[in-house]
């Protein structure tokens, strides 16, 4: 895999001002492809990216840049461009969340932070505008540690072209694109594991929903799932039933700390738990999850997401959703199979992004591609190569040992219950990452923590301060 040289690139480029904290912000925006050649294809695929960059700062050598990505696998980057990163984002409804039907309309995005960063957003190969040329080399792009490689020959691409080799630099991902971030800072550091020595070190990392490890793939973790997923079942709970003088970050620390503690023995206790502490136990779980102690008795003492989304609000007729649990929609038992984009919170998040990245972002770009934008390209998920010689928790560990200044910051939604929080605290408790150098932060969020202004506001700022920090 390399870059393809050979071919004219795609490139559309238009001038724009933008309005941040007071201040009127030029910039010029460059939406552009990258070709790679595979092992007989040249070129065998294509990677897209939407940079933003401040044209009325005088010396850019030491203005940072920020790579941002979404995950899937397979998922393009409209979502972070339109709901938090780009100038332009989706305009909110009256209460805070997002619109469900047309016409939808976009507005100002307050939470930009190109007044301080340059942004470059990334569509891996097969996503967005990112291409699979040849259908044989899919293999060669859709896996782990394919796609490392792809996004290293990318950066050091991005960074050679516009003279960027000693600007401050962070990767940011959502989703699996956590799992990308882990092992694309190892890669860029390079060696003969990477069978390349590219020493590209970074600043700092940001992870949005974080996943280090897939089930089957990789060993499994050593601890009960119901114990990690507790806290965001609290605070789901807490959302849809409110309880006096109960506030979400309290309730959800709460019912952590039960979790992590009276809530874990009685689960490695099995049948050997006296039939008292067994009530007790039962009793708390009903107080943080909203599901009656007779499910509990009936069921067991573990609670699995499904079941959980289901009972939450069941006595409304409703289920809550996996990617946002405070969005619901009605039960139903009849809508046949069922795939992750049933899920309430995903069927109503994306209409409003879809459109309005069609009918607004590639209009106000000038990018006349005649291709279709892929949103999510569901076969690559399908068959994306998870395997990799070193884990994705393994790669991250790497690289915080080889660049003693690599700072990590790791953001959860409370409210999040594909990547839960308790999730996050455990996986950075176990991997020996430095303590000093790893920030943890939690917000009132789903997966895409920027749904809701409020959240979108705070996760703003503690990345402009992890920033600013890590200079």
């Amino acid at each position: 895999m390399k870059i393809s040289e050979n071919t004219e690139p795609t490139i559309y480029t238009m001038n724009g001002k933008t309005t941040l904290h007071g201040q009127e912000i030029s910039y010029t925006a460059i939406s552009e492809e990258t070709l790679l050649n595979g092992n007989e294809s040249s070129p065998a695929a294509g990677m897209f990216s939407f940079t933003y960059l401040r044209s009325d700062t005088p010396d850019v050598s030491s203005r940072p840049v920020l790579f941002i990505f979404n995950g899937g696998p397979g998922s393009s980057s409209h979502l972070l461009h339109l709901g938090f990163f780009g100038p332009d984002r989706v305009k909110m409804t009256g209460d805070g969340s997002l619109p469900t039907i047309p016409p939808f309309e976009t507005e100002p995005n307050p939470h930009c932070m190109l007044d301080e960063f340059d942004l470059v957003l990334i569509d891996p190969v097969g996503a967005g505008y990112g291409r699979l040329i040849d259908e044989k080399a899919a293999e060669e792009f859709y896996g782990v540690e394919a796609d490392a490689e792809s996004f290293v020959l990318f950066i050091e691409k991005w960074l050679t072209r516009y003279d960027r080799w000693n600007s401050p630099r962070f990767i940011c991902g959502e989703s699996y694109g956590t799992m990308r971030c882990a092992v694309l800072a190892d890669a860029l550091t390079g060696g003969v594991f990477w069978k390349r020595f590219s020493c590209i070190s970074l600043n700092g990392i940001i992870m949005m929903g974080t996943t280090l490890h897939i089930e089957g793939v990789h060993e499994e973790l050593p601890v009960e799932p119901s114990v990690l997923k507790l806290m965001s079942y609290a605070a789901a709970n807490l959302y849809h039933h409110p309880q006096a003088g109960k506030n979400v970050r309290d309730f959800a620390e709460e019912a952590y700390e039960f979790s992590m503690t009276e809530y874990a023995h009685a689960l490695l206790m099995g049948d050997y738990l006296p039939d008292y502490r067994k009530a007790s136990v039962i009793a708390k779980l009903s107080t943080y999850t909203g599901i009656p102690e007779s499910y509990f008795h009936e069921h067991g003492l573990r609670l699995g997401t499904l079941d959980f989304l289901q009972h939450v609000v069941r006595e409304r007729g409703l289920e809550a959703g996996g990617y946002d649990s405070r969005v619901t929609l009605p039960l139903s038992e009849s809508i046949g199979e069922r795939d992750s984009f049933d899920d309430p919170s995903m069927a109503i998040s994306n209409p409003a992004y879809t459109s309005l990245f069609l009918s607004h972002i590639k209009k106000k770009l000038g990018i006349d591609l005649e291709r279709s934008y892929t949103f999510t390209n569901i076969p690559a998920n399908f068959a994306w190569e998870y395997k990799c010689r070193r884990t994705p928790s393994a790669c991250l560990t790497a690289a915080m040992r080889r660049n003693p200044s690599l700072r990590v910051m790791f953001a959860s939604g409370y409210y999040d219950l594909c990547t839960c929080a308790g999730y996050t605290r455990y996986i950075i408790s176990q991997i020996g990452l430095s303590r000093e150098r790893t920030i943890r932060r939690e917000y009132e969020g789903g997966h895409m923590i920027y749904t809701r202004d409020q959240a979108s506001a705070a996760l703003a700022q503690d990345i402009r301060e992890f920033v600013k920090g890590s200079l």
